[in-house]
């Protein structure tokens, strides 16, 4: 778990409904995927099913998708972006190029 995940997790006050198992697979995983980082902003708050909502998907998907350290799926890209203003190159980088890559193009 990187420092900034380590941080949080001293820090952060437990929603209702959020258990410390899911509190500690949610920020283990925030170094790598912008899923859990997402999650864990504002407006979210660590709900996961806020965050389910917000793309148009269920919480279990998203459940999922971070215990297995699973990408977004694509179609799901662009609503995150929205959601989120997380670029999404960062989302998905094997599917999406930086802007930097696109002019170079």
């Amino acid at each position: 778990m990187g420092l900034e995940a380590t941080k949080l997790l001293n820090a952060a006050p437990l929603q209702p409904g959020c258990n410390n198992n899911n509190l500690v697979v949610l920020l283990a995983s925030m170094d790598a995927y912008p899923i859990a980082r997402a999650i864990a902003a504002d407006p979210f708050g660590g709900s996961q099913s806020k965050f389910a909502a917000a793309i148009g998907t269920s919480q279990q998907n998203i459940s999922n998708w971070v215990r297995k350290g699973s990408p977004l799926p694509a179609e799901l890209v662009l609503k995150a972006e929205e959601a989120t203003a997380i670029p999404r190159h960062v989302w998905r980088p094997d599917i999406s190029p930086t802007p930097s890559e696109a002019r170079a193009a």
